[in-house]
C-alpha cells in the first residue's frame, strides 16, 4: 500500500501571484504625484496622503523582511541618532520631527509593496499620471504667459512655499510652469524620477519601453525644459539615454549621442539665457545652504559623526549660526535646501551614508538586472542630482518612491524565481 502524499496549499509555500490590476496600487501611485493632497501639521509641515495610504500595504510589508529591514534603516536611523546624541549631550533635534520623518519616507516601502502586488498597475497608472502632470504643466505655461495662474487656491499648504502670496511675481516675472507641484524644481525632480521608474518597469516587463511609455517620457522632457529648472541640464540627458540606449545597436547609440549633444546644447543655451535674463538667486542660495551646512559640521566635528538631530538644522539657519561668509547669499536661509544634505547633517556621515546607501543601491541593482550596471549608475546619478540639488522637501514622495520601486522589482523577481 503506497503512503499518502501530503497535498500542500500553494499559497502556503509560494508568494501570491500579482493581480492584473489593483485599485489600491493605482490610488497610491496617483497620490505620490499630488503633493498638495496632504494633511497640514502646524504652520510649516504636512503629511502627504501618499504616506498615510501606506497602511493599505501593511500585510505585504510585514511579511517580507527583505523589504522591511531597509525601510527600518531609513526610517529609524534618525531616531537612533537622536538617542546617541542625547547620550552625548549634544542633540539639537526633536523627537516629533523624527516621527514626521518616519511618515514622510513611507512611500519607499509602500511603492515597493505596490510593485510586488501588481507591477502592471504601477506601470499603467504611472504612465497616465505622468502624461496628465506633464501635460498640465505645458498648458499652464500658456496661461502664465497670459498673466493668469489657474486654481490659485490649490497652492496653499503649510510646509510649502505660498504661491498665492507671491502670485504677482510668478505671473509677471517668473512665468515658469510648475503644474500641480509647489515649485518648478519640485515638479521637474518628481517627474524625472517617476519617468525613470516607468522606463525601468518597461525594461522589466517587455525588455524595452512601449511607445506610450516613450510618449509619456517625451512629454515630461518638454515640461522640464519649459520649467527652466537647473536640474534639467544633467537629468534630461540621463532620461534620454535610459529611454533609448539600452535596446539600441552600437551604430544607433553613436547617432543618438551625437544628436543628443546638439539638442542638449540648444536646450541648455535657452535655459541659461532665460534664467539669467531675470534676477536669479535660487541656484546660489541653494548651493550656499549646502556649503554652509558642510562648514558647520567640519567646524563642529563631533556633529560630523553624530549629526545635529533631525529638525535641528532649521534653528541653526534661522539663528544665523551657519557660516555663510563669502557665499553671496541673496535672501535669508531658513534651512538646508537639500534632502540628501539634510540626511547627512541630521544624522552624521556614518548613519547618513548608510541611509543614502539604502536608497541608492536598489536603483543601481535593479537597472543592472534589467539592463546593465552602467545604466544603473546613470539612474542613481539622476537621483543624486534631484535629492541633493533640486528638491529640498522631505515630503517629495518620489525621492523615496523610486528606490522603493526598484527594491520592489528586485523582490518580486526573487519571489518569481523561488516560485
Amino acid at each position: 500500500m503506497r503512503p499518502a502524499v501530503p497535498v500542500l496549499d500553494p499559497a502556503a509555500v509560494a508568494p501570491a501571484a500579482p493581480v492584473p490590476f489593483s485599485p489600491r496600487v493605482a490610488i497610491l501611485i496617483v497620490l505620490t504625484l499630488f503633493p498638495y493632497l496632504a494633511l497640514p501639521v502646524g504652520d510649516s509641515t504636512n503629511l502627504p496622503l501618499a504616506s498615510l495610504f501606506a497602511l493599505a500595504f501593511v500585510r505585504e510589508i510585514m511579511g517580507r523582511p527583505r523589504l522591511l529591514v531597509p525601510f527600518l534603516v531609513l526610517s529609524l536611523g534618525p531616531i537612533l541618532m537622536l538617542y546617541v546624541q542625547f547620550l552625548l549631550g549634544r542633540s539639537l533635534g526633536w523627537v516629533i520631527h523624527a516621527g514626521v520623518w518616519f511618515i514622510q519616507v513611507l512611500p519607499f516601502v509602500a511603492v515597493a509593496a505596490a510593485v510586488v502586488v501588481s507591477a502592471h498597475t504601477v506601470r499603467i497608472t504611472l504612465r497616465v499620471a505622468l502624461i496628465a502632470a506633464a501635460g498640465y504643466a505645458v498648458v499652464q505655461k500658456f496661461f502664465l504667459d497670459s498673466g493668469v495662474l489657474p486654481f490659485v487656491w490649490m497652492y496653499d499648504l503649510p510646509g510649502y512655499w505660498s504661491v498665492p502670496d507671491n502670485l504677482h511675481e510668478i505671473v509677471t516675472y517668473v512665468r515658469r510652469p510648475f503644474g500641480w507641484f509647489p515649485e518648478p524644481s519640485f515638479m521637474a525632480g518628481t517627474l524625472v524620477l517617476a519617468s525613470i521608474g516607468l522606463l525601468l518597469l518597461g525594461y522589466r516587463e517587455r525588455n524595452r519601453p512601449s511607445v506610450p511609455d516613450l510618449l509619456a517620457v517625451g512629454l515630461v522632457a518638454v515640461a522640464m525644459a519649459l520649467s527652466q529648472s537647473g536640474s534639467a541640464l544633467p537629468t534630461l540627458p540621463v532620461l534620454a539615454a535610459l529611454a533609448v540606449l539600452p535596446f539600441s545597436s552600437v551604430r544607433r547609440q553613436v547617432a543618438f549621442v551625437l544628436a543628443g549633444i546638439v539638442l542638449w546644447a540648444v536646450v541648455a543655451t535657452d535655459l541659461l539665457e532665460s534664467r539669467y535674463s531675470t534676477p536669479n538667486a535660487s541656484w546660489n542660495d541653494r548651493l550656499a545652504s549646502i556649503i554652509g551646512g558642510g562648514r558647520y559640521l567640519l567646524d563642529n566635528q563631533p556633529f560630523l559623526f553624530t549629526g545635529i538631530g533631525v529638525g535641528g538644522s532649521t534653528a541653526l539657519y534661522e539663528h544665523r549660526l551657519i557660516p555663510l561668509s563669502g557665499l553671496g547669499v541673496a535672501y535669508p536661509l531658513d534651512d538646508i535646501f537639500s534632502v540628501s544634505g539634510g540626511i547627512v547633517m541630521s544624522n552624521g556621515i556614518i548613519a547618513g551614508a548608510a541611509m543614502l546607501a539604502v536608497l541608492l543601491v536598489p536603483i543601481v541593482w535593479a537597472f543592472a538586472h534589467s539592463t546593465s550596471p552602467f545604466f544603473g549608475v546613470l539612474a542613481a546619478s539622476a537621483w543624486i542630482v534631484v535629492a541633493s540639488l533640486t528638491i529640498s522637501y522631505n515630503s517629495a514622495a518620489w525621492i523615496w518612491a523610486l528606490p522603493g520601486l526598484c527594491l520592489g522589482i528586485l523582490l518580486s523577481n526573487r519571489e518569481r524565481r523561488s516560485t
